[in-house]
């Protein structure tokens, strides 16, 4: 494959960018929230996106397609994150369960932006830069480069694992994994990337609003959140997370594009050591975690 990237390489560039992620990507957000975090979007993703695109000699435009997507896909695709807000709720509450079982949680807070300027460049970093940045490497090298040897399935779904180990936070781990899923769904059908962006900025932003408003709240659960609190919560939540869920599926199957069932699409082969890097990022992200949390 001419000025493709091969698997074994971007492979590789993912256990090195989560490496400089978790280091100096954590240590910047340490000293600076919102300096680290504009540092890591724009230099340690989106930058190492670009210099991955110019080290293999490839075309951006082969990896990152902004093609044009009709406006009724794109509110089907704030629907759909909007109905997804649910299920990613029950798969994180689900998570925390299942580690208060096991040991203990660790809740991480945002820093709460103290005036409305600081507001609007933490939405505009957590929301917008993280939705373009993220997308750019995700959804546009991570995917395109896994549908060279997968079919298309398979490569949303690797590629969303992926996704949800870069993050590096247990706790946090089903719900970006669901999301990736969705957003290579949409990136691979609609062949463009413009969807996925639209959909990350829409997830982030909600989730920031409500948790910023939450801030704001205090609710007698403080200090009780427990495995018999996530239990009862899970219970409640189920149903209607069930229902979304439906509904989510409903609406993904009337967007109009790329058949995602093509049979006869050839792939290149690839070879068991091509992964040897995404296992030492995986036992990397369990050792991190087992630090963390135990």
């Amino acid at each position: 494959m001419e000025n493709r990237i091969k698997l074994i390489t971007l492979n590789i560039y993912y256990l090195l960018g989560a490496i400089i992620f978790l280091t100096l990507g954590n240590y910047l957000q340490s000293l600076n929230f919102e300096v680290g975090l504009i540092i890591t979007e724009y230099v340690l993703v989106l930058g190492y996106s670009l210099l991955i695109i110019k080290m293999n000699k490839a075309k951006f435009s082969d990896y990152v397609h902004f093609n044009d997507v009709s406006r009724m896909t794109l509110l089907k695709t704030v629907l759909i994150v909007l109905l997804s807000l649910p299920i990613v709720m029950l798969l994180n509450l689900i998570t925390l369960y299942i580690l208060e079982l096991l040991g203990k949680s660790v809740y991480y807070n945002i820093p709460i932006a103290k005036d409305f300027a600081s507001v609007i460049f933490q939405f505009f970093i957590i929301s917008i830069s993280a939705g373009i940045c993220e997308e750019v490497f995700f959804r546009g090298i991570v995917l395109n480069t896994y549908t060279d040897y997968f079919s298309y399935k398979k490569a949303i779904i690797i590629s969303a694992f992926m996704f949800g180990i870069f993050h590096f936070n247990l706790q946090n781990i089903l719900g970006p994994i669901y999301l990736g899923i969705v957003f290579g769904y949409l990136t691979i059908k609609t062949q463009s990337i413009v969807p996925a962006i639209l959909g990350h900025m829409t997830n982030n932003g909600v989730a920031y609003v409500i948790s910023y408003m939450g801030s704001f709240i205090t609710t007698e659960t403080e200090g009780i959140i427990n495995a018999t609190f996530l239990l009862d919560s899970i219970m409640n939540f189920s149903v209607i997370a069930v229902f979304s869920l439906g509904i989510v599926l409903y609406i993904i199957k009337t967007i109009p594009g790329r058949d995602m069932n093509l049979k006869d699409r050839q792939v290149e082969n690839h070879k068991k050591k091509d992964f040897i890097p995404l296992l030492i990022a995986f036992v990397m992200y369990i050792g991190y975690s087992a630090y963390i949390f135990f």
